[in-house]
């Protein structure tokens, strides 16, 4: 099916995954260096432990907010490159700092707890580089868009 062709999309609340995961790859897509740099970001956030190793220990304690800072960049990254309009830096990586920082604290000792967080106020980066909030309001924002998504798919499990 050509691209021309396609139906205009759902409204998000009604949106399967299917359709969320085509977009993705349509907008990596059209910029494919810019997507694999992201990755690399990422993975390097994943080898930095392993690449610091046996150094000392005032060294390692320099990982969370180096991996916050690398996460917070790649995220803000993201969004910077799916938006068609320049977007604000430093509210977005403020805030994912402040996201990622504890996000990384619980992935070492309780990664469900983890995911709970980062699916809470996730998108925070989001909301400050779309939405011009501030800084609090901007983590409201996320976190009632998470439980506008969580409603959401409860109900839709209802059906």
């Amino acid at each position: 099916m050509a691209l021309k062709n396609l139906p205009p999309p759902l409204p998000p609340e009604e949106r399967p995954a299917g359709q969320v995961v085509g977009e993705a790859i349509r907008a990596y897509s059209g910029r494919p260096f810019r997507a694999i740099a992201l990755g690399l970001v990422a993975a390097l956030w994943w080898a930095l432990p392993g690449l610091v190793g046996d150094l000392a220990v005032a060294y390692r304690a320099l990982l969370l907010p180096v991996g916050a800072i690398l996460l917070a960049g790649a995220y803000v990254g993201a969004v910077a490159m799916v938006e068609a309009h320049p977007i604000p830096l430093a509210k977005p990586l403020a805030g994912g700092f402040v996201v990622f920082l504890p996000f990384q604290v619980l992935l070492v000792f309780i990664v469900l707890p983890a995911i709970a967080w980062l699916a809470a106020v996730g998108l925070v980066v989001s909301v400050l580089a779309l939405e011009q909030r501030s800084f609090l309001d901007a983590f409201r924002r996320a976190f009632a868009l998470f439980r506008q998504t969580s409603s959401m798919r409860s109900a839709r499990w209802q059906r």
